[in-house]
């Protein structure tokens, strides 16, 4: 009798999970649909805020995704602050001044990125 019953509760066990196995793949297979969410009718400004000190190995890297970000051109905003670099990072940023603004700041003995980042947030319009 404990055997009948054993092969009973797994048999069980498996239908009831190929079951909630398929019925996830149909809902995942078909996408979760939100009936409160809110489509946007307009895109808000965003402003990307990039602080860079001796960045040069990266900051081009940076920019340039940056730049490939799938969002409305005009509604984006890139700022590039250098913070005092003592390497060539002005020099990379001022190769893409056409497309993004650029901030060139004097670096002090005790500021950190927070220093640079609330620079850009004065001039940030997103």
């Amino acid at each position: 009798m404990q055997e009948v019953s054993f092969y009973i509760i797994w048999g069980a066990y498996f239908i009831s999970l190929y079951f909630v196995i398929f019925w996830l793949l149909v809902f995942l297979e078909n996408g979760y649909k939100d009936k409160n969410r809110k489509e946007l009718k307009e895109f808000p400004v965003v402003s990307v805020i990039i602080p860079a000190y001796n960045e040069s190995e990266r900051v081009s890297k940076t920019i340039e995704s940056a730049l490939s970000l799938d969002y409305p051109k005009d509604k984006l905003e890139i700022i590039a602050v250098n913070h005092g670099s003592t390497d060539n990072t002005l020099e990379i940023l001022n190769n893409y001044k056409d497309k993004i603004k650029i901030i060139n700041l004097q670096r002090n003995e005790n500021e950190r990125k927070g220093a640079a980042i609330n620079a850009a947030l004065g001039l940030a319009k997103g």
